[in-house]
């Protein structure tokens, strides 16, 4: 995976001949073809079967890439990598098949402050302040190299090749049984609905001669047949006389009036559906806004409400956590202190559509999920506020950190000198 940006480029992945572990590159996007040369660094994550996630983070300067939330290497780039326009890579090298599951590109807010690495999560539910607009389904790239949808489905609307080469091509990919036919140049270039897809995937519209018995299969491929959403203005292309005498063929006026009978149609299960809770970190919380509700005493519900629900799932938090001042910042607004261990925190609530309460917690530029924020540093405050305990009582502490970062959480262990206390990053 690569990224070309403005505030750089740089690449994560498998590189040729160090299949063994996953390597970064900074400055290039491979185009994966036969004979190119990068010059990829390794890292000590081992390659190994199953899904994975890859990040790349830019700032300051630096590309900082993860594999897994794990932390794998920072590269200094080059101001010659910026790009005017973003531009996500997913290249394969010549002759190898990659999947992907998603893929996106999250904006952060300028500040004078760096981007906290390690802090902010991009795991679904934890992406605070975003909201995720998520969308399913499968794509392919045309033979222009754009993602075209193929969720092919009886009822939705699909648009054939106006290239009968490329059809031709399609069908040699085809399963066996399925051949191109003189018959099917009639249908390029239109648009048809779908009325069967097969188990093999191919794609059944409705003959234009109620021949084969009165369905056409077409092949599931991009470069010959995607999926197109109706409701785009002028989605479809002029339609030959001979298509537009048979009922198979559709025009701008058949799709809306299909499109109105369907929304006139009563829906199959009319009954209000209960909301699931809000998951943040995997602990569902339920907090609602009330109306009327003053700033401070909003925030001291939610406070409470979180805490509770924190600790009932087992999770270290100091004793400590309460309303210090609210935050002075002017560009803050509806932010508040509060003391959290040896910590100050700037809390701020947001209010959802659904009207459900979120907490945040100011980190750096941007904003981490309030579990999150405590889950990470819940217990290290604990015993800083254990060490500071026995120092108020006239003894003396002698405190060893050690910093490592372990699947993105913090933790702190107590060694047997209780003189001692080592903690764990």
């Amino acid at each position: 995976m690569g990224l070309r940006s403005a505030l750089g480029t740089a690449s994560v992945g498998i590189a040729f001949g160090l299949d063994y572990c996953y390597s970064i590159l900074a400055d290039q996007v491979p185009a994966g073809v036969t004979g190119e040369i990068n010059y990829w660094l390794t890292t000590t994550v081992y390659r190994t079967k199953g899904w994975h996630v890859f990040e790349l983070l830019f700032y300051g300067g630096s590309v900082h890439c993860s594999v897994d939330d794990e932390p794998v290497g920072t590269l200094q780039l080059n101001p010659s990598g910026a790009h005017s326009e973003e531009e996500v890579n997913l290249v394969s090298r010549c002759g190898g098949v990659g999947s992907w599951a998603g893929v996106e590109l999250l904006h952060t807010p300028a500040d004078r402050l760096p981007w906290e690495v390690g802090v902010q999560s991009m795991r679904p539910g934890d992406r605070v302040p975003w909201e995720v607009a998520q969308e399913e389904g499968r794509w392919q790239a045309d033979d222009r190299g754009v993602m075209q949808s193929v969720e092919f489905e009886a009822g939705s609307w699909a648009r054939l090749t106006s290239s009968e080469q490329k059809l031709i091509d399609a069908f040699a990919a085809c399963p066996p049984g399925y051949v191109f036919q003189p018959k099917f140049r009639q249908m390029l270039g239109n648009t048809y609905q779908v009325v069967h897809v097969n188990e093999d995937g191919m794609v059944g519209v409705n003959s234009l001669d109620d021949s084969d018995p009165g369905v056409w299969y077409l092949p599931p491929y991009a470069t010959a047949l995607v999926v197109i959403d109706p409701n785009d203005p002028m989605p479809f292309p002029p339609t030959p006389s001979v298509a537009a005498a048979t009922p198979s063929a559709v025009t701008p006026g058949g799709v809306a009036s299909s499109l109105a009978q369907a929304a006139a149609a009563p829906a199959a299960d009319d009954r209000p559906v209960a909301p699931k809770p809000l998951l943040f970190g995997g602990l569902a919380v339920e907090c609602w806004s009330i109306a009327g509700e003053e700033d401070l005493e909003r925030m001291e519900r939610v406070m409470t409400t979180f805490v509770e629900a924190l600790q009932n799932a087992g999770a270290t938090l100091p004793s400590n956590i309460g309303h210090l001042e609210d935050c002075k910042a002017s560009q803050h607004q509806s932010c508040f202190v509060y003391s959290f261990g040896t910590r100050r925190m700037h809390v701020a609530t947001r209010l959802t559509e659904g009207g459900r309460l979120l907490l945040v917690v100011r980190c750096g530029g941007g904003f981490i999920d309030f579990v999150e924020f405590a889950r990470r540093h819940g217990r290290v405050e604990q015993l800083r506020m254990q060490g500071q305990d026995r120092r108020a009582g006239g003894g003396r502490e002698v405190i060893r950190l050690t910093s490592v970062l372990q699947k993105g959480k913090v933790t702190g262990k107590s060694t047997p000198d209780p003189r001692k206390m080592k903690m764990t990053f």
